[in-house]
């Protein structure tokens, strides 16, 4: 009868324990809520996209766009900080692991964004948040070793910082 009991039991506890993860996992949580507390108010921003392909000459070919350090108050800074809010970040179940995550690997994407925040004007106030894929960002806080993967809600996100960041930002010379 106790034996049957604890069986149970610890089915019973290995479900609820499942149940946590997944709740954990699939919740999606606000941009500000992935940053240490009281570091929600970013002060300023940097990103740029890249997009490799194949060129005329069938080598391999990078072009790069970039907004360099933009502040509160600019056009540029808003529109890029309200993509970014836009979207709810789902946390990765790597992100349970204990050791630090270092790498990722992705599929053969050919675009991919970065964008670097500053808040208070801090040295351990920063964060790099690079978009691999539309399903898959990783953010790398300055105060914390490795990284955590992330998954955007809005999959069109990447897209739309991609299209942004060609309009407006600065493009650098084609590299091979």
């Amino acid at each position: 009868m106790k034996r049957r009991f604890w069986k149970k039991a610890l089915a019973g506890a290995a479900a609820l324990l499942l149940l946590a993860l997944a709740v954990w996992r699939l919740w999606p949580r606000s941009f500000a809520s992935l940053f240490p507390e009281g570091h929600t108010a970013v002060t300023s921003l940097s990103a740029s996209c890249t997009i490799s392909g194949i060129d005329e000459l069938h080598s391999l070919a990078f072009d790069t766009y970039t907004v360099n350090t933009i502040y509160p108050g600019e056009e540029e800074f808003e529109a890029i900080l309200s993509l970014l809010q836009s979207s709810r970040y789902r946390p990765d179940l790597h992100n349970l692991l204990p050791w630090p995550q270092e790498s990722v690997v992705t599929d053969d994407s050919t675009r991919s964004v970065t964008v670097s925040l500053v808040w208070d004007n801090q040295e351990e106030g920063f964060a790099t948040l690079f978009f691999h894929t539309d399903r898959l960002a990783v953010l790398s806080l300055a105060t914390e070793a490795g990284f955590l993967r992330l998954h955007p809600t809005d999959r069109t996100l990447m897209e739309q910082l991609v299209e942004h960041l060609q309009s407006h930002g600065t493009p650098s010379t084609k590299s091979q």
